[in-house]
């Protein structure tokens, strides 16, 4: 019995988080975007709220960054396609139903494919996201 084995190329990427600057970390995941491409990567994985950094405090719950993230999550679909078949997620904040969530957003071929949200929270990340 032959057996045929493909082989991915799983990049982590750590870009220059600009707290509370969702453009300029789009512009940072983008650079990285170009070089994970060029490196022949199959995923590119982020780190957790990599588009708006960790530290916001109650800036999570301002309106102004989370419509910035979200802008900022469709920029990096469009660099995504310039990226075709790499597979990239990228940690945001994100408002669904009135609750905000520490989420993995993935993006593929130009496309927000969804968004996984994390499960298990510190006591500290409660005050801020919801399960």
């Amino acid at each position: 019995m032959e057996q045929n084995y493909a082989l991915l190329q799983v990049s982590l990427a750590s870009p220059s988080v600009h707290l509370a600057s969702p453009a300029q970390n789009a512009r940072e995941h983008t650079l990285l975007i170009e070089q994970a491409a060029s490196a022949k990567s199959s995923i590119l994985v982020f780190p957790e709220l990599s588009l708006s950094g960790a530290t916001c405090a109650d800036l999570f719950f301002q309106p102004a960054l989370t419509d910035a993230v979200e802008d900022a999550a469709v920029k990096l679909a469009a660099a995504s396609a310039a990226a075709p078949g790499l597979l990239i997620v990228a940690g945001a904040p994100l408002r669904q139903a009135g609750k905000l969530y520490n989420a993995g957003v993935l993006f593929l071929n130009g496309r927000i494919l969804g968004a996984v949200s994390k499960t298990f929270l510190t006591a500290a990340e409660c005050r801020y996201f919801s399960v």
